[in-house]
């Protein structure tokens, strides 16, 4: 189009930066759409609402929440989109209080909220620090749902249920899941997933034989959950016929019922079940990294660690980008293998080659690598060197790794960090520190 000389106009910038929504988030994503965005506002269309709502979404995906409350603060005429847009932005960073704040200065600005308004709401009350709190405020989102006529929408009703179940009243969720007609595949996933949460994985079966039996057809999400369900029981036979349907409904390769396959065959200890589920998956789809995590972690806990290495740099060559999670996986791996260089390397190209600040699990893990390859003094070196204050686990990890080696000066050292923070040492770190101090 650009080469053809046609100038885009408003609809045109709106269906880019829908197209930038749906790509997700990432470096690449933003830049583009930080010049979509320019190149609208220098053609004179930066100002029309509906572009500004299409640009909230998109900085909202790309978990740039800052730039999509600019957008929204130079809105000069706000649509009911507008206000939606920005409170189910804030509920989708887990920040309740503000999507809570926003409506209510959407109610004072006259606007009225519509179904997907009250669905942000859902998300947003169950974020709240004080769940008792949020449980309250979700009850008068509900009663408000309700005397608009919204509970028999599915989008609400799914809403709903998923915030009484995060707030941990799994028999309120129910009773608004039992009484929506008709249920869709959504809803049921919904249900089953507040069931499996709640530590009912009995319940969630039965309830996905319930499910099949009112003609409601699985999809990849659904079967996700039962395979949890059948992880959390550990029972073979059951997690067998499961697979049996999952591939029946062509649905193991799918990456989200797969990568649930995986980390079920992780936990039984069947690994190689595992790895053949993940190069099913590898045959018919461009995996994400949440799948890759999936069979790294498997890898990891059963101490393959040179074979975690060796998929890593398969993923990496697949232009596939690690996220936290994966370098937490690599560096366990690592430290369980023996493999110090490699796991230093992945430590510093967290933020050198990926852009990923190290978090304090992350930090917890180098100091395990650096204590069970027998480098304690590296390893307290990195707890006194980190950019935040050390919590209770560095120094615990520490201390664990001190048992190994011996070290009784530098385990007495952590030890009494660890006593600093909490006067009452945990019975665990006594047991530890009085293996390493000689009779």
């Amino acid at each position: 189009m650009n080469l053809e000389g046609v100038q885009p106009n408003a609809v045109t910038f709106v269906a880019v930066v829908g197209a930038l929504s749906e790509l997700g988030p990432g470096l690449q994503t933003v830049l583009r759409g930080r010049a979509v965005h320019a190149r609208a506002a220098a053609s004179g269309f930066a100002s029309q609402t509906v572009l500004q709502n299409a640009l909230i979404s998109m900085y909202s995906r790309c978990h740039c929440l800052e730039e999509a409350r600019r957008v929204f603060d130079n809105i000069q005429d706000r649509s009911r989109v507008s206000w939606t847009s920005i409170i189910s932005a804030y509920a989708q960073h887990e920040r309740g209080d503000e999507s809570l704040k926003m409506f209510l200065v959407m109610n004072l600005d006259g606007m009225q909220p519509d179904e997907m308004t009250l669905s942000a709401l859902c998300a947003a009350c169950c974020q709240l620090e004080d769940r008792g709190r949020g449980l309250a405020v979700g009850r008068g989102v509900h009663t408000r749902i309700r005397v608009a006529g919204h509970d028999q929408n599915p989008v609400v009703g799914t809403a709903l249920v998923c915030m009484y179940a995060r707030c941990g009243c799994l028999l309120e969720a129910a009773a608004v899941f039992n009484k929506l007609t008709p249920k869709d595949v959504v809803s049921w996933n919904a249900m089953l997933t507040a069931t499996v949460e709640a530590g009912e994985a009995e319940e969630a079966l039965r309830l996905h034989q319930r499910m099949r039996a009112e003609g409601v057809m699985p999809d990849a999400a659904t079967f996700a959950v039962v395979v949890a369900a059948c992880s959390a029981l550990k029972d073979e036979a059951t997690s067998r016929a499961v697979h049996t349907e999952v591939a029946a409904r062509g649905l193991d390769g799918h990456p989200v019922s797969g990568t649930a396959l995986v980390c079920m065959y992780a936990k039984c200890g069947r690994l190689d079940d595992a790895t053949t589920v993940f190069e099913r998956m590898q045959r018919h789809s461009v995996l994400a990294v949440a799948a890759w995590n999936s069979i790294l972690a498997a890898l990891a806990k059963h101490g393959h660690g040179a074979t975690a290495v060796e998929f890593f740099r398969v993923m990496t060559m697949a232009y596939v980008q690690p996220d936290g999670i994966t370098i937490t996986v690599m560096l366990h791996a690592c430290s369980h293998s023996g493999l110090l260089a490699t796991g230093l390397d992945y430590f510093l190209s967290m933020l050198h080659d990926f852009g990923l600040a190290p978090t304090a699990e992350h930090y917890a893990c180098l100091i395990d690598l650096l204590g069970r390859a027998g480098v304690g003094a590296e390893a307290e070196e990195v707890i006194r060197g980190m950019p935040f204050a050390p919590d209770n686990v560095a120094w615990k990890t520490l201390l664990a790794s001190c048992q190994t080696s011996k070290d009784a000066g530098r385990g007495s050292r952590a030890a009494m960090q660890l006593i600093r923070m909490d006067p009452l040492l945990h019975d665990s770190s006594y047991v530890l520190l009085s293996n390493i101090l000689p009779v």
